[in-house]
């Protein structure tokens, strides 16, 4: 297959869809759509996303140190693209939209109550980069819906969740899945080793 060289651009990095939730000065809700967004520690597990601190939502982020990212299943999507085409500065987004939310039992930032699984992080950080600011957050605690039950490492049933993901300009749900992790050694010999010789 041959290729052919583009100019720089962000137009193709698919990513899972999350709402950051702070709260504002008055104790009113702040939200805002995020996709970059990503997990980037382990030991304590720690999230990033990246966003302009002077918005909203982030400013408060800032000053309050806590934030929340609930994940939008595709059911969301409507609620939650209006939380990105939307300035909070002239509207209340969450009367906007009837959305239902809380306040998270750990950090108490708010959280989006229809969202089946919700990060509640601590603000450990942050990076300027490229006129943006990263935002690195300690995952405090995790709230999920009560009906999934499997939730450790690579046993959460996905689909259950049915996460939005976007990919400019357009939202998508998953499709099935079609490889596990690791499977690939199975199919393939390291140089020089024969296979079954452990050497994996």
């Amino acid at each position: 297959m041959s290729h052919r060289s583009i100019p720089p651009q962000r137009g193709f990095f698919p990513q899972p869809v999350y709402v950051i939730g702070a709260a504002a000065e008055d104790g009113t809700p702040c939200f805002t759509l995020i996709t970059w967004i990503t997990c980037c520690g382990v030991e304590p597990v720690t999230l990033m996303f990246s966003s302009r601190k002077e918005k909203g939502t982030p400013s408060s982020v800032l000053r309050t140190g806590s934030f929340s990212a609930s994940l939008v299943s595709a059911d969301m999507v409507d609620a939650a693209d209006y939380f990105g085409s939307t300035s909070g500065h002239d509207t209340r987004k969450d009367i906007d939209t009837g959305v239902r939310w809380e306040c998270g039992p750990v950090t108490g930032a708010p959280v989006l109550e229809d969202s089946p699984w919700v990060f509640e992080c601590s603000l450990v950080g942050t990076k300027e980069i490229a006129g943006n600011t990263v935002f690195f957050g300690e995952v405090k605690n995790i709230l999920v819906r009560e009906d999934l039950t499997e939730t450790g490492y690579a046993k959460l049933d996905v689909p259950l969740l049915n996460p939005a993901v976007y990919a400019p300009p357009r939202y998508y749900e998953l499709g099935k899945p079609i490889f596990r992790v690791g499977e690939s050694l199975s199919r393939f010999t390291p140089l020089g080793k024969p296979r079954g010789s452990g050497a994996a």
